[in-house]
């Protein structure tokens, strides 16, 4: 894990340091280009048609790789051309495909959206015993089958109810002192429970930006229980003693007492602390703007 983090970090800063290279580089143009607002009556120009075009077929190429030497895998490994499946004997979830169907959907891409709902409906199964990470399973895989439930229309009635079977087996990790979930839960045995490195500490952007897929999933199955849990989290976040710097909040928060730990100095807006602030503005705007905190 801590291999594939670094490696993850170390691509992130060569991508950054050669878009800088890129921006520091390039000549300056005489007039800016023009930039289509989608409000404007005159609609889309021809550049804008180009551009388009040419990340749908970026995109599209590298979803027939997924198709042809992956399909049903959660990742493609494209040296190898394998599958590579987050569980043990191959078994996984199908993740490139859960986290893809709102891409094709925008994309006009149906026809293999429909491909994609297929597999759900005939292969999805989370019955399968492996420890995965709650936050990853929140934002990837359950808010990639409510999103492409609400973008098509909701006219695929499985998306939801494999939304549903997935986020009643997360819920497990939330059975804990405070209701702070812990970080990793068995989808099959339901078994949830922390890291030993991790101990009774929860991390600021796990536990702090899972929100909006299951206010998502109370709002289209009235379950209020999906949203009791939510609401609890943020009541203990904004109460939550030894907050030095109003609006900033510390990485790690002790999951038996509520309070930040003795890092309190350590305040970040990168790793382990940045979807938190982010999802913070996508609360107010999913509630109609009426979230206060």
């Amino acid at each position: 894990g801590h291999t594939f983090g670094f490696a993850k970090g170390a691509v992130c800063a060569l991508l950054l340091l050669g878009l800088l290279h890129f921006l520091l580089s390039a000549k300056p143009q005489s007039k800016p280009q023009q930039v289509w607002h989608p409000q404007d009556p005159a609609g889309p120009n021809d550049a804008d048609l180009e551009r388009r075009e040419s990340v749908r077929e970026a995109f599209m190429h590298a979803w027939r790789g997924y198709v042809s030497y992956g399909w049903g895998a959660d990742e493609l490994l494209p040296r190898s051309q394998t599958g590579k499946y987050w569980g043990k004997h191959g078994r996984g979830y199908g993740l490139t495909i859960l986290e893809g169907m709102s891409t094709l959907w925008l994309m006009g891409e149906h026809k293999e959206f429909e491909k994609c709902v297929q597999w759900v409906r005939e292969n999805l199964s989370f019955d399968v015993d492996h420890a995965v990470s709650h936050f990853e399973a929140t934002i990837r895989m359950l808010g990639g089958l409510l999103s492409a439930y609400e973008l098509s229309g909701e006219r695929y009635p499985i998306l939801l109810k494999k939304a549903v079977d997935l986020g009643d087996r997360l819920l497990f990790a939330y059975n804990t002192t405070l209701g702070i979930p812990l970080q990793t839960v068995n989808l099959l045995t339901r078994n949830a429970e922390n890291p030993e490195w991790m101990g009774q500490r929860a991390i600021l952007s796990e536990y702090g930006s899972v929100q909006l897929e299951f206010k998502t999933l109370y709002y289209h199955t009235g379950n209020h229980e999906y949203w009791r849990k939510m609401d609890r989290i943020m009541n203990i976040v904004v109460k939550a003693p030894g907050i030095k710097y109003p609006g900033l909040w510390p990485k790690y928060l002790d999951m038996s007492t509520g309070e930040f730990d003795d890092s309190a100095e350590h305040i970040t807006l990168g790793a382990t602390g940045d979807s938190f602030y982010e999802i913070l503005l996508k609360q107010w705007l999913l509630t109609g703007k009426t979230e206060s905190r």
